[in-house]
């Protein structure tokens, strides 16, 4: 017995239908699955991002990340203090060149200087715009003062991956002098 064509293009529709169902389902599955150890990934990454970024401004910290007073100063910035509170530390989402962008900017709020920058995560280009993650880059940004906006020297090739990350590391500092200020009001009253 044949089917008939009509018949034939229902059961293809139905069966493309129900695969693609679930390949949704199984897609959602695995990231809910994988989400805990991606978060504890990210954590530990930040952990040593902080860890190193302290030890280049002559502070040790082994402390974990959750020792850290956190507090959102907008949607994609988020302030870190250490114990100690001589450092501050700026997470900070912004947007690259091809994409989104996280970086750590740790000030110190008693030379009002930037201590260092590190790129937690960007999707620039390999082997070009990439180059805004390394050290040489990033010791640029340090001693940037908080009373001025931040500008480096762009990186050759990778201009306005350079030029992206300046202005995330800008807006770290404009959150921290708004935080600031409003710090202040708040003691004042």
């Amino acid at each position: 017995m044949m089917r008939s064509p009509r018949r034939s293009k229902l059961f293809a529709l139905f069966f493309v239908t129900l695969l693609a169902a679930l390949s949704a389902l199984l897609i959602v599955g695995v990231g809910k699955w994988t989400a805990p150890a991606v978060e504890r990934a990210k954590r530990e990454r930040l952990e040593r991002v902080l860890s190193r970024s302290l030890s280049a401004a002559g502070e040790s910290s082994d402390a974990p990340v959750s020792s850290f007073t956190s507090l959102e100063l907008s949607p994609g910035a988020t302030l870190l203090r250490g114990e100690s509170g001589q450092y501050e530390a700026l997470l900070v989402r912004g947007s690259g060149l091809w994409g989104p962008m996280e970086v750590v900017v740790l000030f110190n709020p008693e030379s009002r200087e930037v201590a260092s920058v590190a790129v937690l995560e960007h999707e620039e280009t390999p082997g070009i715009g990439s180059r805004i993650s390394e050290a040489d880059f990033l010791d640029r940004f340090r001693g940037a003062s908080m009373d001025r906006p931040v500008s480096v020297e762009s990186l050759s090739g990778a201009t306005r991956s350079s030029r992206a990350l300046e202005a995330v590391v800008e807006t770290a500092r404009q959150l921290r002098l708004e935080y600031s200020d409003g710090e202040a009001g708040e003691t004042a009253r």
